[in-house]
C-alpha cells in the first residue's frame, strides 16, 4: 500500500517534470532572436561597405586605410558566422539556416571584391598600374558589387519568407521586422 501511494505521488511530478522544457516553438524563437542580431550586423555592415565602395571619378585617399577597414570588417563578418555556426539549430530552421549561411557568403565576397579593388588602387597610387587599368578594375568590381547587392536584397526577402512561415506554424514565434536596425560595431 504504500509502495502504491509513494508511486501515485511519485506521477504527477515525473510528468510535470517532463513537460518542463520549452517547446519548440519557444526553441525556434530563441534561435530566430539570435540570430536577428547578426542579420542586423550584417545589414549595418552592408550599408558601411556601400559608403566604403569605390566611386567613378574618385579616387581612395589611402588605400591602406580603407583596405584595414575592410580586413576589420572581413573579421566582423567571419567572427559573427562562427558565433552563428555555434547556434542550437531547430530541425524547422534548418532551411533558415542555410539562408543565413548564404548572407555571410555573399557579405564575404562583396568585402572580398572591395579588398581587392583596393590591392589594384594601391597598385596605381604607386605607379605600377596605369590609369585605364583602374578604370576598368573600378567599372567592373562596381558592376560586380551591384550583382551581389542585388543577391542579398532577394537574400534578405528569402529570410524575411522563411521567418514568417515560421511564425504561421509556431504561435510563440515573433517575427522581428518592426525593430529598427542595430549598429553594427565598427572596426
Amino acid at each position: 500500500m504504500r509502495r502504491f501511494l509513494a508511486v501515485l505521488c511519485l506521477v504527477p511530478v515525473l510528468l510535470a517534470v517532463a513537460g518542463c522544457g520549452p517547446s519548440e516553438g519557444q526553441t525556434i524563437g530563441l534561435y530566430l532572436g539570435s540570430v536577428t542580431i547578426h542579420e542586423r550586423r550584417l545589414q549595418a555592415w552592408a550599408e558601411e561597405l556601400e559608403a566604403l565602395a569605390p566611386r567613378p571619378g574618385q579616387e581612395a585617399a589611402e588605400p591602406a586605410a580603407l583596405r584595414e577597414k575592410v580586413e576589420a570588417l572581413q573579421q566582423l563578418v567571419r567572427d559573427s558566422r562562427t558565433e552563428v555556426s555555434k547556434l542550437h539549430v531547430p530541425g524547422p530552421c534548418e532551411p533558415l539556416h542555410k539562408l543565413y549561411d548564404r548572407a555571410f557568403d555573399l557579405s564575404s565576397r562583396r568585402l572580398g571584391l572591395l579588398a581587392a579593388f583596393l590591392v589594384e588602387a594601391d597598385k596605381h597610387r604607386k605607379g605600377t598600374l596605369a590609369s585605364e587599368q583602374v578604370a576598368q578594375a573600378l567599372q567592373t568590381t562596381r558592376a560586380d558589387l551591384a550583382e551581389l547587392a542585388a543577391q542579398a536584397e532577394a537574400l534578405d526577402e528569402e529570410i524575411r519568407q522563411a521567418k514568417i512561415e515560421l511564425a504561421l506554424r509556431f504561435p510563440e514565434v515573433q517575427v522581428p521586422e518592426a525593430d529598427p536596425p542595430a549598429v553594427a560595431p565598427s572596426p
